[in-house]
This record gives structure tokens, sequence and C-alpha cells, in this order.
């Protein structure tokens, strides 16, 4: 396995805030989510009512400090590991209690506006993984599309370039260059196009060795 050589972090930690860790100089922070400094604990009771409007969390994520988060990263070239898609499943998922589904949604509405703004400002965005290793980033990367107005090939830069920055194992993966390690994925339709196409999956290359995904 590689080695990864960078600093990562959650955005948010109980012994630093967002900003904290991000003038730590991590590689990368994620979980866009936790910039509200905000957990299961200490979410404000009347943001956990259901059924509150979009301009109610325009007004929410006004009152964070998410312009000096995002002086900051840029200036310490911070990567976003946005991660939103853990707290959109938990907060529609009907199995949880109430409570820990309203607070997962909260933090996904917050989440996803800072990836936004994030993205608006220039700030790489990576996908990384959570507790679905096998399907989790696929469905970020849609969701990112879907939600957060990235175009298909600017998610797809954020899956693969972006993400083998964030770990730091560019120099040897994350593009198509000679000398890097093959590692490649080819579909039978362009996901540049249509980024549903991500499931057309027909052929995987994993360190240089050929799969075929049909068999």
């Amino acid at each position: 396995s590689d080695v990864c050589s960078s600093d990562l972090s959650h955005a948010n930690l109980d012994y630093a805030s967002p900003l904290e860790v991000i003038n730590a100089g991590v590689n990368s922070i994620s979980h866009a989510s936790m910039i509200s400094g905000w957990n299961s604990r200490n979410i404000p009771l009347e943001y956990l009512r259901p059924g509150l409007s979009d301009s109610f969390w325009d007004s929410v994520f006004r009152t964070l400090p998410v312009a000096e988060l995002i002086k900051a990263m840029q200036k310490n070239k911070t990567i976003l590991d946005a991660t939103i898609l853990i707290f959109k499943e938990a907060g529609t998922d009907p199995s949880l209690p109430d409570n820990r589904r309203q607070a997962s949604f909260a933090m996904y509405e917050i989440g996803k506006r800072f990836t936004i703004l994030a993205h608006e400002k220039g700030i790489p965005v990576c996908t990384g993984t959570d507790l679905d290793e096998k399907k989790f980033v696929q469905r970020e990367i849609k969701l990112l599309v879907k939600e957060c107005g990235f175009t298909p090939m600017e998610v797809l830069i954020g899956a693969t370039e972006n993400g083998a920055r964030a770990i730091g194992i560019e120099k040897t993966t994350g593009t198509i260059q000679p000398g890097k390690i093959a590692n490649l994925v080819l579909l039978s339709a362009n996901p540049a196009q249509d980024i549903d196409n991500l499931g057309f999956v027909e052929i995987v290359i994993k360190n240089g060795k050929l799969f075929n995904a049909n068999k």
C-alpha cells in the first residue's frame, strides 16, 4: 500500500477549531459539515426542527466564519475532502432516532453550502471515503454534481488528481502520465457527459493488472 506523507484531519476536533486545524497546515480537511464547529451535543435546538427552508439554512450559514475559513484554506493550500454524503444519508435515514436524523440533516445543509462556496472560491475539492469504501466515492461524486454545482469533469478531477494530492501520492498516481502507476477505469459511456455513466464499468486496471468488470 502507499504510504501517505501528508497531514490529514477532520475539519473540526474536540481540541482544535476548524480555523486552528487549517492554520496548522494540514494537507486536507475532511467533512465540510464540520466547519460549523457543531457536534451532536451542541447543535442549537432551533436547528433540529423538521421542514426548515433553504432560506433559513442560508441565514444560518451566514452566521458562521466561512469567509475566514476560505481565506485560511487559500493561504494554506488546503484541500477540502467534502464527504457530505454521510450526513445527507443519515439525515434521511428513517431507522435513526429523530434527534440524530435532524442533527445529521442540519450538518448536511451547512456542509453542502460550504462545499459550494469552496468550489466557487477555487478551493480544490476531493472525494474521500467514509463508512462504505466500495461505493461511497461514486455516490459522493454524483452528489457534488447534482447538488453542489460541480461539472462532471470537475468532480472527476476531484476524485482522481485532487484525491491523490490530498493524501500526498500525486507523484505516483492521480493522473495518466508516463511513469505513474497504471490505476485506470474504462467505461462504456462518457461520465463527463452524464455523471450517472460512472456505473458502466467495463475494465479496471489496478497496478498495471487488467480486470474485466463483467467477469
